[in-house]
């Protein structure tokens, strides 16, 4: 099986349906067999989305981030993952005491990115 697509999501009610509306979304190419679904909570992601990043493999195109409460100690993390060639990373959240982290990767990535996030 060759997985092309992460999907982190947090683990209750309105992180599971988020997870289940994108896919069916956005990723409906690669359900079930390309997607590898990984369910955290905003006080492990970072411990979850070091994992996920370790066993990464080529071919990977997009890792996703729903409902997680982005806090400082991801930050790294997805920077880290920002220059693994060819990955998109999304990061979808409803959590204000997200948006400051949220903008600042926001002017990280803008001098990386081509295209609006």
């Amino acid at each position: 099986m060759v997985i092309k697509s992460v999907v982190l999501y947090h683990g209750d009610c309105d992180g599971v349906i988020a997870a289940g509306l994108y896919i069916r979304h956005f990723l409906l190419d690669y359900f079930p067999g390309k997607i590898m679904l990984k369910y955290s909570h905003p006080w492990r992601l970072h411990e979850d989305l070091d994992r996920v990043s370790k066993s990464l493999k080529e071919g990977v195109e997009v890792v996703v981030l729903l409902d997680l409460a982005i806090s400082l100690n991801t930050v790294e993390l997805l920077k880290k993952l920002s220059k693994i060639k060819d990955l998109t990373i999304v990061v979808v959240d409803h959590h204000s005491s997200s948006a400051p982290i949220i903008n600042a990767l926001k002017e990280y990535y803008e001098g990386t990115m081509t295209r609006d996030i």
